[in-house]
């Protein structure tokens, strides 16, 4: 049976368009209907929806394989006539939609909200409560032009012969797009898993059995005082309870009618640029095939890239995987208190650390390894446009007075060290650097300050890690909570009303390709009149030059990145022989050298690493301004760095010293270029 076509405005659609608001660009998202998802549940779907062959297919309370035609909602970036923002709104509805380069994502904390409600619903904050049910956790999202969806709107055409597929009608009612042979196509859809008794993972069927659950005996909501539903109840299905299982996108490969092949696990965030899929309530169909030689991050596709919501107790004897204490994923850890000095037999407050220690291979496993076996960052070179904040919190239902709370949660904080000014921006375990060699003890990862001390610290291991999940598995979302939280977290430490604040990036590891580039476009994507001042160190020498011959040598020169190369060994730049990649690296005007314990001319030496010298940046008067306070990180002068172990332990000579009066030769002609300094 020919499956009928229906395109409808949305009641959200119709007020704002009502208004004046228009699409911003092409780029939807496209959510599963709850109503067609639901068993019995097709009533919540409003009469001006319901799709216009709604009744020939009722749904059965008692039979969850019998749920009736449900659509699927569009949403839309849209812009006010004045040009401003006005958020993504659900402005459109269809039985099925074309979508250009699509890409799955799945939001693992809107996700929790789905099955148990949200965090006033749980009774955890006073707020309003939303019961569990909402799809928004898990949107394929794409582009299709506002003049094609507009002609579907009108009825003035169908998307099967716009772009060239055959659909029919399943039991339901709902589309199921067919291939060239006349099989059910690849489909990209959602299914909730389990583990089995092995740990492997079991999917369950969309359609589950309900299971039966005496529904008289309900707990009274802790602040409402009402009845609470179950997730039966609610979903009209058991779902998998945060320490049983979760749920991700997988992969149905072609093949006849009711005969669907084993499940394949979809990356996280995978992209199949150069494809065209349909979505419909059953998920995305790709009725041409799925030509994987564009799919971005295709190469996970062997194994599931997201990290698992999990509520597991703060004993390190129950955890069994990387994360179980992770506090934004249901975890913890003991704190200072209840772990005990290591000299009176407890674990000093550093369980995680052992915890890895103990278990190399699972920590390997949750970072791909070192060298080529590393997972990378997914973020182009090129850079791209970071998603506001407020758009994803305002999908989720995030009240604005809690939506900076959120960003910080979600990347774990800003790191503040004792011995320099202002916030410190990506901090990563030093453990998850792909270039580490802690095993040699005369390289500088043999003797890194990330990998001892307070680093070791339940806290901090949990923020280090916790960030370097996000980076692996959800960039996106971590660059957005930064571009929002940077302002307003590093504000208090601005010198003077009109300068900029000082940040240090990636205090912990060197620089990935995909850190790079979404650092540079955290700092690019601030607002011009809010603009902090950056500096990071790294010795990736291919790295930069990858970045920038993607960016381009001449169009990025950010007024806001200081970027320093560390000279190999206790060299500086003028022992290089010239023509090499670092030389050509240094004439960039953003890019300045660093060494270790080595002064040459043109270099300032860092007065904080100068044996009796306050080990601290602000204590120290700064040698190119002659004012307490040093900046000098943050200038275009070369720096010399000494030996600092905890303390400082190098004496430099009245000579040295004055090596820094002289101009230095790296940059010209555009070393006086600087970056603002921090006083007018």
């Amino acid at each position: 049976m020919a499956a009928p076509f229906d395109w409808k405005r949305t009641r959200a659609g119709e007020k704002h368009i009502g208004l004046g608001n228009t699409p911003k660009d092409d780029s939807i998202s496209t959510f599963r209907n709850i109503s067609q998802a639901v068993p019995g549940r097709d009533m919540r779907l409003p009469p001006a929806l319901r799709p216009f062959h709604f009744d020939q297919f009722p749904s059965d309370p008692k039979d969850p394989a019998r749920r009736g035609p449900g659509m699927v909602a569009i949403q839309r970036k849209l812009v006010g006539s004045d040009g401003k923002s006005k958020g993504k709104h659900s402005v459109e509805a269809a039985t099925q939609v074309p979508l250009l380069d699509p890409m799955v994502s799945i939001d693992r904390t809107a996700q929790q909200d789905a099955w148990h409600g949200n965090k006033a619903f749980r009774g955890e904050i006073q707020g309003t409560p939303r019961a569990p049910g909402r799809t928004l956790h898990a949107p394929i999202s794409g582009s299709l032009p506002v003049s094609e969806s507009q002609q579907y709107l009108m009825g003035d055409a169908l998307p099967e012969d716009v772009r060239n597929y055959d659909v029919e009608l399943d039991h339901n009612g709902n589309a199921r797009v067919l291939d060239e042979e006349g099989q059910q196509a690849d489909l990209v859809t959602y299914r909730p898993f389990t583990y089995d008794a092995q740990g492997n993972i079991v999917y369950r069927d969309d359609p589950a059995v309900m299971e039966p659950e005496d529904h008289k005996e309900l707990p009274i909501h802790p602040l409402f005082g009402r009845r609470t539903k179950t997730q039966t109840e609610h979903m009209g299905r058991p779902l998998p309870h945060q320490i049983t299982g979760t749920g991700d996108f997988v992969m149905f490969p072609a093949g006849p009618v009711g005969e669907m092949a084993d499940p394949i696990p979809i990356t996280q965030g995978t992209r199949f640029a150069g494809n065209t899929g349909v979505v419909t309530p059953h998920g995305m169909y790709f009725p041409k095939g799925i030509d994987w030689t564009n799919v971005q991050r295709a190469e996970g596709l062997a194994e599931l890239g997201a990290v698992l919501i999990k509520a597991i107790s703060n004993n390190p004897d129950d955890w069994e995987e990387m994360y179980d204490w992770d506090t934004n994923l249901g975890g913890g850890f003991p704190s200072a208190k209840e772990s005990g000095t290591k000299r009176t037999g407890g674990g000093g407050f550093q369980e995680i650390a052992n915890w890895i220690a103990n278990n190399p291979d699972q920590m390997r496993a949750a970072i791909g390894g070192r060298g080529a076996k590393a997972r990378k960052v997914d973020w182009p070179l090129k850079g791209r446009e970071i998603v506001e904040w407020d758009d994803i919190m305002e999908d989720e239902g995030v009240p604005e007075i809690d939506r900076l709370d959120e960003a910080l949660k979600t990347h774990y904080g800003y790191g503040r060290a004792k011995a320099m000014p202002g916030l410190s921006i990506l901090d990563t375990s030093p453990l998850a650097c792909p270039y580490s060699t802690p095993e040699d003890p005369n390289s500088a990862c043999g003797n890194c300050y990330a990998c001892k001390n307070h680093f070791l610290f339940n806290n901090a291991q949990n923020n280090m890690w916790g960030r370097t999940r996000m980076l692996l598995n959800d960039p996106m979302r971590l660059a957005s909570a930064y571009k929002e939280s940077l302002s307003p977290m590093s504000a208090q430490y601005k010198m003077t009303r009109r300068s900029r604040p000082p940040v240090r990036g990636k205090v912990s590891g060197d620089l990935t390709e995909g850190e790079l580039s979404l650092l540079a476009d955290i700092m690019e994507q601030q607002p011009d009149h809010d603009k902090q001042d950056l500096w990071l160190a790294s010795r990736q020498y291919p790295t930069i030059k990858n970045f920038l011959d993607a960016r381009g040598w001449e169009d990025w020169n950010p007024d806001n990145i200081r970027l320093r190369l560390s000279m190999p060994g206790k060299k500086t730049h003028h022992d290089l022989p010239g023509g090499d990649l670092i030389s050509e690296l240094l004439t960039h005007p953003n890019i300045v050298p660093s060494s270790y314990d080595t002064v040459a001319p043109g270099y300032v030496i860092c007065p904080k690493t100068e044996k009796g010298n306050i080990p601290q940046c602000n204590s120290n008067i700064d040698p190119l301004t002659g004012q307490k306070g040093c900046r000098a990180c943050w200038s275009d002068k070369p720096i010399v760095y000494g030996h600092h172990d905890g303390k400082p332990s190098r004496v430099f000579t009245p000579e040295e010293k004055m090596m820094g009066k002289v101009e230095s030769s790296h940059n010209t002609p555009t070393n006086t270029r600087r970056l603002p300094m921090f006083r007018e």
